[in-house]
């Protein structure tokens, strides 16, 4: 009877660790994703609507030239990591700044939609088939003169996001690990006392 209780002890405790590993590793891990994909949306999204009201309207008003343009995306290329690309209302290509690794712009967007995103600040997929894995974009519009002149695209690559919540995740597969090696305290308590 004793040696039954036990196993059945034994068997618990080898389930309750599986479980605990599959709850961090899907419920845990989805929301932090979450968490990763707002935190770098709005970093993002604030860096495009001021690069794109402080910066590029004066393409418009002529007086920066494309080359100029492409200076300034080129930087704030090398500090989000993100393919950038400057387009006209119809979707026609200015300038643009790729990641290593990304396809080159095209130069027109067919079916360009400035407003796909809806009301959220990102989508994410290959965007019109342009990137063979998912991308994180955000479109920001230029505007002068309260007129729409052109928009800014970003394209963050979606593995980024996967690595930094892999980072964040790191702890929290330690500490589940730990609290399961504590845990062990209830079999040794139940060898020793009942």
């Amino acid at each position: 009877m004793r040696s039954t209780l036990y196993l059945k002890f034994i068997a618990i405790y080898i389930i309750f660790g599986f479980l605990s590993i599959f709850c961090v590793g899907t419920l845990t891990s989805h929301l932090v994703l979450n968490r990763v994909e707002n935190k770098v949306s709005s970093s993002i999204y604030r860096e495009a609507s001021l690069f794109s009201n402080d910066y590029l309207p004066s393409y418009f008003s002529g007086e920066l030239t494309v080359s100029s343009v492409r200076r300034q995306l080129s930087g704030m290329q090398d500090y989000i990591d993100a393919s950038i690309w400057f387009v006209e209302r119809d979707g026609s290509l200015i300038a643009s700044s790729i990641v290593n690794g990304h396809p080159g712009a095209p130069s027109t967007i067919n079916d360009f939609n400035p407003i796909e995103n809806g009301s959220a600040l990102y989508t994410v997929g290959t965007y019109h088939d342009f990137f063979s894995e998912p991308v994180m974009t955000i479109i920001t519009p230029v505007t002068s003169g309260y007129q729409t002149n052109g928009y800014l695209l970003i394209h963050k690559p979606y593995s980024d996001l996967e690595a930094e919540c892999d980072y964040y995740l790191l702890p929290v597969y330690i500490t589940i690990a730990v609290i399961y090696l504590l845990s062990f305290i209830f079999l040794i308590a139940f060898h020793f006392l009942v």
